[in-house]
């Protein structure tokens, strides 16, 4: 119940910078249903009037009939600027929530990602966020009605007879022992529900977006299947959720009639002995079927508060999920800075509760100077590589620039001076120039076309249906591989960052493309400090410095002749590497099956 109240509270909290409006809301939704009661009380006082017609006369009559469209009109005003004001601040709330859930999401940690899928995450955003606007547009004056006005008919009854009054209330304690009873069955329901509904939607998007593999593979029965029991699950939750939600409407609507019944049974026996008006019982049976209705109304009603606050839950755990990666209280970005990188002593693990991946790793990057990372798979390469922008930050050692070590140093600043040219290169649905100016929104067309031609894309671009502003698909799906790493290479161009990291991405491509691409590179790279992650070794035998990782430390360090001479680990990796080209086919960068991994890679 705790739990409830703290959800609820922050629910409400929600409402900062609106209560005056949602106030205003409140306020009309009760002067809607106040002005509920004028009706029964006017026609009470017109049968009081015909019964002793020695009591006023026929003309007033009139007055009662503009009394009574007053009242009808003045109660339509009432619940327009209700329903209009508290829709209003429900659409803006909602618009506040779901910008606050994504922009705490851009600060998260890497790992905060790595567990959950990316179509979970977008389901609160959207889904979750929209459910928790029917709460703020419907639930706070309808549960404020629900409440106060059966008690204000409540107060009318007990004035005309308090004896009937407490015979017409006996079934009311058993309707608030069914909503006891029923409603946390039914928020559990909703609960499980909302978060297989996320799992649904991320494994549909999951499928959308790996469609061709799932073709390749022929598993299209496979994955129908996965949807078929993922979408069963819901279906199966939603009706049991309705269903320990509609019990208890039952329930309500039987104990109602037995509160009329009870009304006109003892209420009839008293207006036959002259204790009770004709026109009094009137207005009992009137108001004792109204009574329950808001409890009606309260409890249909549950099902969309149920539904908002399972998914209030999953909205707010992404809030309260916090970022690791911070500005410190005294970070400033100096205001002059030698552009070098140090890796001193560096340790990180992603599970503190496993071995670090990298274990007091060092080596230096010059100003200028480009230094290429190599080792086998599981080395640390991209660890080391990902540690620079501050993705994580270290656990001991520390990562500096020009001398400065980036967790003294704004995030916005160190991110702003790293540009990254990744393997998997994300480009996002939109044109050409919408993915190029990531790197520098405020580019002008000519820096634009110029990055695009020192990236050796230019040519492309333009035979492109719309050219610049040709539609490139998700993920850049009407690109070739090629294609798609020459955008990167001039995005990072046009971000003209000083450092630069490189995670070589010519290892599936063709010969012409690869040239290509490593003519842009070198335009990339010249007169920045560069860190690359090599793949293949025959792309670094110019870097300035060669790392050879192994187990999370620096094995070997020199140039690529020195580190031959040595006759080390880098050694046995370009013996291996010369080997595989042996067995590869002209035109083409790979290996035939069956020649190990290691032969053709040095991840």
């Amino acid at each position: 119940m705790s739990d409830s109240w703290h959800l609820t509270g922050r629910l409400l909290g929600l409402l900062r910078g609106y209560r005056w409006a949602m106030a205003i809301a409140v306020v009309c939704g009760l002067l809607y249903t106040f002005l509920s009661l004028v009706p029964p009380l006017v026609v009470r006082e017109v049968i009081r009037r015909l019964v002793d017609q020695s009591d006023g006369s026929a003309e007033q009559l009139g007055g009662l009939a503009l009394l009574l469209a007053g009242a009808a009109l003045l109660r339509g005003s009432a619940r327009f600027i209700e329903a209009v004001v508290s829709h209003v601040v429900a659409y803006r709330i909602l618009h506040d929530l779901a910008v606050q859930v994504y922009a705490h999401l851009q600060r998260l940690p890497q790992r905060f990602f790595a567990d959950r899928r990316s179509g979970e995450l977008a389901g609160r955003i959207v889904i979750d966020s929209a459910e928790v606007e029917a709460f703020l547009a419907h639930a706070i004056t309808q549960t404020t009605q629900a409440v106060l006005v059966p008690l204000a008919m409540i107060a009318v009854l007990f004035v005309l007879n308090w004896q009937l009054a407490l015979i017409a209330l006996v079934p009311l304690p058993f309707a608030g022992w069914l909503a006891m009873i029923f409603w946390p069955p039914a928020r559990r329901r909703w609960q499980r529900m909302r978060a297989q509904l996320g799992e649904l939607g991320a494994v549909v998007q999951e499928g959308i977006a790996g469609v061709t593999v799932i073709k390749a593979f022929g598993r299209e029965r496979e994955r129908l299947a996965v949807v078929d029991g993922l979408s069963a699950r819901v279906r199966d939750e939603i009706i049991a959720a309705n269903r320990w939600t509609l019990v208890p409407i039952s329930f309500l609507e039987a104990l109602a009639g037995v509160g009329v019944a009870l009304v006109i049974w003892q209420g009839g026996v008293r207006a036959y002995g002259g204790a009770l008006a004709t026109a009094d019982l009137f207005v009992f049976v009137f108001y004792v079927t109204q009574i329950y209705q808001p409890l009606l109304h309260l409890t249909a009603l549950n099902e969309a508060i149920q539904n908002a606050m399972a998914a209030a839950e999953r909205v707010f755990a992404v809030l309260d999920a916090q970022p690791d990666v911070v500005d410190a209280p005294h970070a400033s970005a100096p205001s002059t800075i030698r552009w070098t990188v140090a890796y001193d002593q560096v340790v990180f693990s992603y599970d503190p509760l496993l071995p670090p991946v990298l274990r007091g790793l060092s080596f230096e990057v010059g100003e200028g100077e480009t230094v290429a990372l190599v080792g086998m798979t599981g080395a640390g390469k991209s660890t080391t590589s990902s540690l620079l922008p501050r993705f994580y930050d270290v656990q001991a050692g520390a990562i500096r620039i020009g001398g400065h070590d980036v967790r003294d140093l704004p995030v916005a600043f160190v991110r702003g001076s790293v540009a990254m040219v990744l393997q998997d290169v994300f480009l996002f649905h939109g044109t050409v120039r919408d993915n190029l100016l990531l790197g520098r929104p405020e580019a002008t067309d000519a820096e634009l076309i110029a990055a695009a031609r020192a990236a050796n894309a230019h040519d492309f671009i333009v035979q492109i249906s719309g050219g610049y502003d040709g539609l490139i698909g998700e993920r850049g799906a009407r690109l070739s591989g090629g294609e798609k790493q020459r955008i990167s290479i001039a995005r990072a161009l046009l971000k003209d960052a000083p450092i630069l990291v490189l995670d070589e991405a010519t290892s599936a491509i063709d010969a012409e493309t690869e040239e290509l691409i490593q003519e842009a590179l070198a335009r990339l790279t010249a007169n920045r400090t560069t860190l690359v992650i090599a793949h293949r070794l025959s792309t670094i035998r110019t870097a300035d410095r060669i790392v050879v990782l192994e187990s999370g430390r620096a094995a070997e360090i020199g140039t690529h002749d020195e580190l031959v001479t040595l006759g080390g680990l880098y050694a046995a990796m370009e013996r291996a590497h010369r080997s595989s080209r042996q067995w590869t086919v002209p035109g083409h960068q790979h290996a035939p099956m069956g020649l190990p991994p290691a032969a053709t890679r040095a991840d």
